[in-house]
């Protein structure tokens, strides 16, 4: 079926710095060469002009639409919003459009209503969106509801027929890198979020057997413990979080990018455990700078990583030799100087243009 607009929802309201919100909109922004985006979401409280700006978006057909005018901060409101999208989309007709889904519940209740939809699925699902998936997968409904998945992992977990899923890893944003032949000197550099097993307690320990090692850390410090803030070494600087826009340029001016994930990760929410599926944005945004990446040794992205190709690979658990291979890429940086080209060529090849190419192709099928 030819589609003439794509339908995306989130329950993410704008600004946000969440990773979320930056895969939605960079990949509405990639489909934006295909079909026309209506983007729903809660509430937003800047402009298309500043959204564009602020995320890095060139591509600008896309169309911003609140759909309840506030942010889902409780139960209630979530119903609110759910109610007001199913009413939103009973009266665009859809015949010939394309519903894509962050919204789980959102995604499920549709489907029941038989509308047809396609949801994108980060992680296990929990509670009672886990209750209604079941029942949804068990009834005639289920033929409405399609699948983007960002790791195999989720295929068996949810119990998805193969014909049913496009299975589309988080993307790169290397159109934007920023080029810099110099970079701060015997500093590495870490973005993203400070929640438990993203990293951050591992570069506290790679810190103390590397004192004369600089580590710049950007993002939301308000996660942490006060005790954490105040026993941080002198070597570790926390930096304000950013902008997506910025991140290429912060990027640009260091050589080595950290990604030491734990064997648990957690999200924003305490239920949440991600790392059997994680697909991190930021592992992309370090191959698209074409920063030399030392990161956890993990099965979920060990087909976009590959040690001594196109990163550095470490035993979470062994400080020892992370501290070895940061000294190793320190003194002699123009020795690996092939690894970074691999990495903005892995870049390439996993492009925002590329996952919305795949999913176009995919959505003729369904």
């Amino acid at each position: 079926m030819n589609r003439q607009r794509i339908f995306y929802i989130t329950e993410t309201s704008l600004p946000s710095f969440s990773a979320n919100i930056i895969n939605s909109l960079k990949f509405c922004e990639a489909l934006s060469e295909f079909r026309r985006i209506i983007f729903l979401l809660p509430k937003n409280e800047i402009n298309s002009k500043k959204i564009f700006y602020q995320y890095n978006i060139r591509k600008k057909k896309i169309i911003f639409r609140s759909i309840t005018r506030e942010k889902i901060t409780s139960k209630v409101k979530k119903l609110i919003f759910l109610t007001k999208i199913i009413n939103y989309l009973k009266i665009n007709k859809l015949s010939k459009d394309l519903v894509i889904s962050r919204s789980i519940l959102s995604s499920i209740l549709l489907a029941f209503l038989s509308i047809k939809n396609v949801l994108e699925i980060h992680h296990d699902l929990t509670g009672l969106s886990k209750f209604l998936f079941k029942l949804l997968m068990l009834s005639k409904f289920k033929k409405n509801i399609s699948f983007i998945l960002i790791n195999k992992n989720l295929v068996l977990d949810l119990n998805i027929a193969k014909h049913k899923y496009i299975i589309l890893d988080d993307a790169s944003d290397f159109k934007n890198r920023k080029k810099n032949s110099k970079y701060i000197k015997n500093t590495c550099v870490y973005v993203g979020s400070f929640y438990k097993g993203k990293g951050f307690e591992t570069i506290l320990r790679i810190s103390k057997i590397l004192p004369k090692v600089n580590f710049h850390l950007y993002g939301d410090a308000s996660v942490l413990k006060v005790n954490q803030k105040k026993n941080l070494n002198k070597n570790i600087k926390i930096k304000n979080r950013i902008n997506y826009r910025h991140v290429p340029k912060i990027l640009s001016r260091y050589l080595i990018a950290l990604m030491p994930y734990g064997d648990k990760i957690g999200g924003r929410s305490n239920n949440l455990e991600i790392s059997r599926y994680i697909s991190p944005l930021k592992m992309f945004d370090y191959l698209s700078a074409g920063n030399l990446i030392v990161a956890s040794k993990l099965k979920p992205y060990s087909h976009v990583l590959k040690n001594n190709l196109n990163s550095f690979l470490v035993d979470n658990k062994k400080m020892v030799s992370w501290a070895k291979i940061i000294n190793k890429i320190f003194q002699n940086p123009k020795k690996y100087r092939k690894i970074r080209i691999e990495a903005v060529n892995t870049a390439k090849k996993y492009s925002w243009n590329n996952r919305a190419k795949k999913f176009i192709e995919f959505s003729y099928k369904i």
